[in-house]
């Protein structure tokens, strides 16, 4: 409710961003393109994983050492937390 305590807009009558955010999506991995992202990928990789390493922190109760470059925990099970098992043949190769 507004300073005048009348409803907002419904869902209805709002655009459903997220929706144009898929498309865009689709439309450069179809392309073949993300020059016409309209968003920075890495941007939002980092953004997503800062909220993955505080998730990560809070559940197991205990702070974490965090190597960037390798994007894993320094000599900690906590790594474990990073993936989870896939069903074949949708699964995630291991680095070596």
């Amino acid at each position: 409710m507004g300073k005048k305590r009348e409803p907002g807009p419904s869902g209805k009558e709002s655009k459903n961003t997220d929706l144009l955010h898929y498309q865009n999506f689709i439309d450069a991995l179809r392309a073949n393109d993300p020059s016409i992202l309209r968003g920075n990928v890495e941007q939002g990789h980092y953004s997503c994983a800062l909220v993955y390493l505080a998730n990560t922190s809070y559940r197991l109760g205990r702070s974490l050492n965090f190597d960037p470059q390798k994007q894993r925990y320094v000599d900690d099970d906590a790594n474990r937390m990073l993936t989870r098992n896939y069903r074949e043949p949708f699964v995630v190769p291991e680095e070596v």
